[in-house]
């Protein structure tokens, strides 16, 4: 009976880690099976829960991951917002805009009569 307590709660224990998220982030598949591979040759759980523990630990980890990099995306954006720096894609269409307005201004003083200077605003 005792056995059987100890095997229950180290179930609830792992179960519990997983899903708290502890370690799941930096867990790679290598290091879920050794894991899950050292419970299964104690017999705390069996193949087949061996197995599901290691699918349920890296899916736990691939969301953890994607959140914590949604959330750190956000806090850069946050941060670059309040230091007010231009972005990449700020730039690029900051010199897109620049391109179209040089091109119509080089239409512009292609239009123009001779004689008058090409930058100097008509009267």
């Amino acid at each position: 009976m005792e056995q059987e307590r100890e095997h229950t709660s180290w179930r609830e224990l792992f179960a519990r880690s997983v899903d708290l998220g502890l370690g799941a982030l930096l867990l790679t598949k290598e290091a879920a099976q050794k894991a899950v591979d050292e419970l299964v040759h104690k017999g705390e759980v069996s193949r087949e829960e061996g197995k599901r523990l290691v699918e349920r630990m890296l899916e736990r980890g691939k969301e953890q991951k994607e959140h914590m990099e949604q959330m750190i995306r956000e806090a850069v954006d946050k941060a670059l917002e309040k230091a007010d720096v231009a972005r990449g894609s700020d730039l690029r269409d900051a010199r897109a805009r620049i391109a179209e307005l040089q091109a119509r201004l080089d239409k512009l003083e292609m239009n123009m009569p001779a004689g008058r200077p090409p930058h100097e605003p008509p009267m």
